[in-house]
């Protein structure tokens, strides 16, 4: 045998088995998969809470307009009363705002957001309701509140110098996302008692703290807010169970926080995703609520009186005066979209504000 022969013959035995390619047990694995991840890490499906309701009530005459000041604008306690009824049946207090306290160890800091079928069932056995009561953390409550004001970041709250009446005229205070308030203290105050986040801020408060580089002006910035906002709550209303690795980074930014950082601030999550059940609740017919429907619908669990500022979803004032998307920022933003019904929740809240349910301010303050 020639040396070409044996070369052939090589390559013969080197050749590349056929592995015939078999749908039926592709598609069998791909399956097996999606149920054991639906088994391990989506929760059950919690049915709305016994009692809730969709809004309906039968709404007085109105007695303000948008021209109202605080010391014009006529408040309607009934209204407000009963709309906080309805929503605490949707939204319980020991579900809806889990703040743990400062007193828990990092491990018990884990944002359990629902049960999957076995974590479930395993609790049914062992004589557990399967609810938040079970946990083995310690959460904080916030305590009934008289006067509340949400501040929400629309331009319209630039130069109208309502920073003094927002901390002074207030017991609690919630705001969102770290908007900057030290260099606009003027216009929307400093007072902060809660800050609602997304997932975005999520995602960059975690980057910064795991690079630790703080060097960079973005990260001195969020460094700099989160240890201004001291001991106030931080709260996550969204998903974080089907989200697993948002789970995991807000396990990561209170870890961090807690033993690195030595910041005193209390995180809190929902023990489920509130946007649908609030969506519901009022009869939107938009994709998602808004961050501000949110705060304002949470709100009306503990609050009597709620003042609404920088919830202006247009480009122009009464005035005519240009406004810009932020206080803090001139970015080109259409309010007609998909996703959010900005006009919709604007005419509720105005509704509302007209028979003295809730205060909405879209002016100067005096």
């Amino acid at each position: 045998m020639d040396g070409s022969t044996r070369m052939e013959v090589f390559k013969m035995k080197l050749r590349k088995p056929k592995i015939k390619f078999k749908p039926a047990l592709f598609i069998c694995l791909i399956s097996a998969s999606v149920m054991m991840y639906l088994i391990i890490d989506i929760p059950i499906s919690y049915p709305i809470p016994h009692g809730c309701q969709p809004f309906t009530l039968k709404l007085p005459p109105a007695k303000n307009n948008l021209n109202s000041t605080a010391k014009t604008w006529i408040p309607n306690y009934f209204a407000a009363r009963q709309i906080g009824k309805m929503t605490s049946s949707c939204l319980p207090p020991h579900s809806t705002l889990l703040i743990y306290a400062a007193n828990n160890s990092v491990n018990d800091i884990d944002f359990k957001q629902g049960f999957n079928p076995v974590e479930y069932i395993s609790f049914l056995y062992d004589g557990k309701s399967g609810t938040p009561t079970d946990m083995s953390a310690n959460f904080d409550r916030i305590n009934r509140q008289k006067h509340c004001a949400i501040i929400g970041n629309s331009g319209i709250l630039l130069n109208s110098s309502c920073g003094k009446e927002i901390d002074n005229n207030h017991d609690f205070v919630m705001r969102s996302n770290f908007a900057p308030i030290e260099q606009y203290s003027g216009d929307v105050g400093v007072k902060t008692n809660l800050t609602v986040i997304n997932i975005e801020k999520i995602w960059q408060i975690s980057s910064i703290l795991s690079t630790g580089n703080f060097k960079d002006p973005l990260a001195k910035t969020m460094l700099r807010r989160l240890k201004f906002l001291n001991d106030s709550v931080v709260w996550y209303p969204k998903g974080a169970r089907f989200r697993f690795y948002v789970r995991a980074k807000l396990q990561f930014i209170a870890r961090q926080l807690k033993t690195k950082y030595h910041i005193p601030l209390r995180i809190g999550y929902s023990w489920r995703n509130l946007e649908a059940l609030i969506k519901w609740f009022w009869g939107m017919e938009e994709y998602y609520t808004t961050t501000g429907l949110n705060m304002y619908t949470v709100a009306t669990t503990f609050c009597d009186q709620i003042t609404l500022y920088g919830f202006y979803p247009f480009h122009v004032d009464k005035h005519n005066r240009r406004i810009p998307h932020h206080y803090y920022e001139d970015i080109p933003y259409n309010y007609v979209n998909k996703v959010h019904s900005f006009h919709e929740e604007f005419d509720r809240l105005t509704i509302l504000h007209g028979i003295g349910a809730l205060r909405l301010v879209t002016d100067r303050c005096q």
